[in-house]
This record gives structure tokens, sequence and C-alpha cells, in this order.
């Protein structure tokens, strides 16, 4: 899918994982659209990446690519593990939110429904 803001490759390859719930949009041109999230399988969960960086290969299914120029090229991560979604800030120069609290770099936080992540100038909303 291709908005104003973002860019998510749908058609994945069959190792993708379909993770819970969706992203809102709730700021921008792309007001009001949401979409699903796949997440790319590794050890520590399935994980999903956020960024301006443009993904290429097997994980480019799994990359929410923002063109926002408030955000990193590897902003943060999002880690669908033993059943309980997490957020993983990895910018140490536009540094994630969830509820208006900074998230260090390199540090994480569970993300629970109704939960809003900005990631520099975007703004998601978590939706089950």
């Amino acid at each position: 899918q291709e908005y104003k803001t973002i860019r998510i490759e749908t058609d994945g390859p069959e190792t993708m994982v379909l993770m819970p719930g969706e992203l809102e949009i709730i700021n921008g041109p792309d007001k009001g659209k949401s979409f699903k999230i796949t997440g790319y399988p590794t050890s520590d969960g399935s994980v999903v990446t956020i960024g301006r960086e443009n993904v290429f290969g097997s994980r480019k299914y799994s990359h929410i690519r923002l063109l926002e120029r408030t955000v990193s090229r590897k902003q943060a991560e999002i880690i669908y593990k033993n059943n309980v979604m997490y957020i993983k800030n990895l910018s140490e120069t536009n540094l994630t939110q969830v509820d208006g609290r900074v998230l260090n770099p390199n540090t994480m936080t569970e993300l629970k429904p109704g939960m809003v992540v900005r990631t520099g100038e975007v703004d998601f909303r978590y939706k089950v």
C-alpha cells in the first residue's frame, strides 16, 4: 500500500507472520487510514521495522517505510513475542515516543491497544 506518508509491501513470502491488530495513522495527509502489519520471524519474535530506509529482499514485507524527513532511516521495531506486542526505539536522533513518553535508544516497552506511537512527526494508534 502506498499513502502520502508511508509505503508498505502487501504481498509477502510464506515466512511472514501476520501480527495481531493494526496501526492507524492519526495525523497528516493519511489521517484515519489503517493497515495490518506482518512480521519477519526471528529468534526474538516476529519483527516489523519502521523507518525512512528503503528495504529490499525478503524483509521488505515486514518494513513500514515512512516518507517523512523527521523519521530516522532505522527508527523503531515492533516485536511480537509470546503473545505480547512491544515497540523498540532504534534511533538516537529522532526518538520514538509511546503515549508521549520518550523511549531511549535500544529500549522497548509493551505496546497495548489504544497506545499512540510517535516517530518523527508521524503518529500511529495501535488497535486490535
